[in-house]
């Protein structure tokens, strides 16, 4: 036999022998894996597609709702002194006593306090003026162990909290380099698995650079949280939060009070908050003028951004608030004023030195006095309430007789 013959044959037995141990092979239905993995960490363990879609849907469930997942971690961000642990603060008591937190409900559930920068005696005053008492917190004041996460993990697992606040990240992180993406991973993975084992919410508070709003150090620790909420003051001194999410809806820009009980309340996006203040400012400015202006010359007055100065006046065109005419075409464009300024032409002014040369003759001070049901003639509201001799800008017709005028009776004409 040649040696090309007796290679031949080598592969007809190898095809016979792989055929045989194919029909040998346990038999699987589809979707089941024939050897399941045991899950012991070391071993990698797949999933067929039909399985994984078979799987019921998992839930997520909140400490807060739709924004802090139980199980799941976060950062809260911002610049020092911008009020980070306020907002913490906040939060925590809103969990223990199970209140809403920026109106959103939450769990009830104890809250773990690592404070491993600030005095005992400051924290209490802080909480103190907040008015608590007895709620179900608990606190760490002082440097962060060299080995946190086990001592942690333990005090964890047999309290059960809903809520972790670790205050600053970076006394518990001690990392060389925060822009050290391998080092950063490693410091926060320990602080996830405590999470995720033991269904608690884990926040971290964190500084962000003085320029942008990304957590300060590398883009790992943005990633590997489930929320990332960032808080700003504004050049208004107004305080705003909004967050990227992994789960749930992100939170828009929402504007930030500090009620006088001291606790932090939303008060509406910063879209809707800055649409309110323009709407104060056009009809502010439509006060002051005498005839309907158009459209470019409220911007032109009012200092907001184009976009929400046409959003606020499209709003009070819809509310009534404000009254629009013209066809908003070439030559006849859109002009504004107020319902009243538009209802009734404005009379000239009307002082009381006016009203002294009047009644120089009774005929011609009845004509000009005007009487209950008068529909000619308008007169300063300080005649009437009969204090002052300042000159008052005239009223018209419509606000003289809804607002001002009170009947006049014998006893007023022989006064005057």
């Amino acid at each position: 036999m040649s040696d090309e013959q007796r290679l031949l044959e080598q592969l007809r037995d190898q095809k016979k022998a792989t055929r045989r141990n194919i029909e040998r092979a346990p038999k699987r239905e589809t979707g089941v894996p024939s050897y399941p993995a045991p899950d012991d960490g070391q071993t990698l363990r797949f999933t067929p597609l039909a399985e994984l879609l078979a799987e019921p849907k998992e839930n997520v469930a909140y400490i807060c709702e739709a924004l802090l997942p139980a199980g799941g971690t976060s950062i809260l961000a911002a610049r020092p002194k911008v009020g980070k642990s306020t907002l913490a603060r906040t939060l925590a008591l809103c969990v223990a006593r199970g209140e809403s937190f920026l109106g959103r409900p939450c769990t009830q559930g104890n809250v773990v306090w690592l404070a491993l920068e600030e005095k005992r005696g400051e924290l209490a005053r802080q909480f103190c003026e907040l008015g608590c008492s007895d709620e179900a917190i608990e606190f760490f004041c002082g440097r962060a162990p060299d080995k946190l996460i086990e001592p942690l993990r333990e005090y964890v697992e047999r309290l059960k909290p809903a809520l972790i606040v670790l205050d600053p990240l970076i006394r518990a992180a001690r990392a060389k380099d925060l822009n050290d993406y391998s080092e950063v991973s490693a410091i926060i993975e320990p602080f996830t698995f405590i999470a995720r084992e033991t269904g608690t919410h884990l926040m971290f508070l964190h500084h962000t650079p003085k320029s942008g709003d990304d957590p300060l150090g590398s883009t790992t620790l943005f990633g590997s949280v489930d929320t990332l909420l960032v808080l700003k003051k504004g050049v208004d001194g107004r305080r705003t939060i909004k967050s990227t999410q992994r789960y749930g809806i992100d939170l828009e820009e929402t504007v930030l009070e500090r009620e006088t009980t001291g606790f932090i309340s939303a008060t509406g996006t910063r879209r809707e908050t800055d649409n309110r203040d323009a709407q104060a400012r056009i009809i502010e400015f439509l006060e002051s003028q005498d005839e309907p202006v158009d459209e470019g010359c409220i911007r032109e007055n009012v200092e907001v951004r184009h976009s929400i100065a046409v959003e606020a006046l499209r709003g009070l065109v819809k509310d009534n608030a404000v009254e629009r005419r013209g066809s908003g075409k070439k030559g006849d464009p859109y002009c504004y004023s107020l319902p009243a300024k538009m209802l009734v032409p404005e009379v000239p002014a009307y002082t009381r030195e006016q009203e002294k040369t009047n009644c120089e003759s009774d005929e011609t001070a009845r004509n000009m006095r005007p009487f209950s049901g008068s529909r000619n003639s308008a007169v300063s509201a300080e005649y009437h309430s009969g204090g002052g001799n300042e000159h008052l800008a005239g009223e018209s017709l419509f606000d003289y007789l809804s607002d001002r005028m009170r009947p006049l009776d014998r006893s007023d004409e022989i006064n005057a």
